[in-house]
């Protein structure tokens, strides 16, 4: 399920997924956020203000847009309804990427998240032509812990940027791991076994 960057009918798009579109935000998405970023479990997980305000997504929405570091914000949308679920950002930390991102709870459990990563991945690696992402999840967090591992991200004990917390754990993946399970999988679809 690989990410594509080709154009769509809609403006802004980094890419898509079979599902989602990964774009820009835009000021009607306001309200998506705050209905997304307004829950408890996910606020607390996202590390955001609860509860979630219109001025807090205001503030987020004017970050986005004057951006010079290098860091991408995006919106996750529905394909079919390029509804927002979601968003987060693939931020420049020194020469490296970290990616951090949030699904609105009623739209989780359904493999979005793993769609998403996936998706982040193959940008960073084929668009932003980086060999390795990283990304950060907090102890207490069991879900992004699971969709962190089924994703195939190694923990590392040592990032190449500033630690953000004691309670972080640090994770990494590479073009290079992509790259071969690419492989295997390709291989075991040309050789099925009998």
């Amino acid at each position: 399920m690989a990410a594509s960057n080709k154009d769509t009918k809609f403006s802004g798009v980094f890419f898509q997924t079979e599902r989602l579109i990964v774009r820009k935000w835009r000021d009607p998405d306001i309200e998506d956020m705050i209905l997304g970023l307004n829950n408890e479990r996910t606020a607390h997980d996202f590390n955001v203000p609860f509860p979630y305000s219109e001025n807090d997504a205001k503030a987020y929405l004017q970050k986005t847009k004057n951006s010079k570091n290098g860091s991408l914000y995006f919106a996750v949308c529905y394909k079919n309804s390029n509804h927002v679920i979601g968003g987060g950002g693939i931020y420049l930390k020194g020469d490296v990427y970290l990616v951090g991102f949030w699904i609105k709870e009623s739209e989780q459990k359904k493999g979005l998240g793993r769609e998403l990563l996936q998706g982040v991945s193959d940008y960073v690696f084929d668009v932003l032509h980086q060999d390795v992402i990283y990304a950060i999840y907090y102890e207490w967090n069991v879900n992004s812990q699971k969709l962190i591992s089924s994703c195939h991200f190694s923990i590392i004990t040592e990032p190449p940027f500033k630690a953000q917390s004691k309670q972080a754990v640090y994770v990494c993946y590479s073009r290079a791991q992509r790259d071969s399970l690419k492989q295997k999988t390709s291989k075991k679809k040309t050789n099925p076994r009998f």
